[in-house]
């Protein structure tokens, strides 16, 4: 037999069982002959305007959605588009002297669980009758 728990974080935090997925659970027992057992090892929304050449253009980019992932890491994403003064959509070269806002990145909700097991230990026989 041996110990099975589910952990959270560098640290290790055990959690509840539900936190971990129950199909990849590994096992606690293991059949074995007496001789011995082996031992299995939400940025909010800004504008960046700038005026050069006479054009008055900027990046106006949305809010993000929400992560891909329930737990661990995932993508989130969001609109940019570059504008012109009069608020319509431009040509992004029209905006090319800007920086311009990254409209995906990776993101993390929160860490997924993990199972973490512990060496097994030896199971006496009963005794025969």
């Amino acid at each position: 037999m041996r110990a099975v728990r589910c952990v959270v974080g560098s640290y290790g935090a055990v959690m509840d069982d539900t936190e971990c997925n129950a199909a990849t659970r590994p096992t606690d027992t293991q059949d074995c002959e007496v001789a011995q057992c082996s031992s299995s090892h939400p940025v909010p929304p800004r504008i960046k305007v700038s005026s050069t050449q006479g054009h008055r253009t900027q990046w106006r980019f949305g809010s993000w959605t929400q992560c891909s992932a329930s737990c661990g890491k995932g993508t989130r994403m969001r609109y940019v588009s570059c504008r012109d003064n009069q608020g319509g959509v431009a040509e992004e070269t029209a905006c090319a002297h800007l920086p311009k806002p990254p409209a995906r990145e990776v993101c993390s909700v929160v860490a997924c669980g993990q199972w973490k097991v512990l060496e097994w230990t030896a199971v006496r026989k009963p005794p025969s009758s």
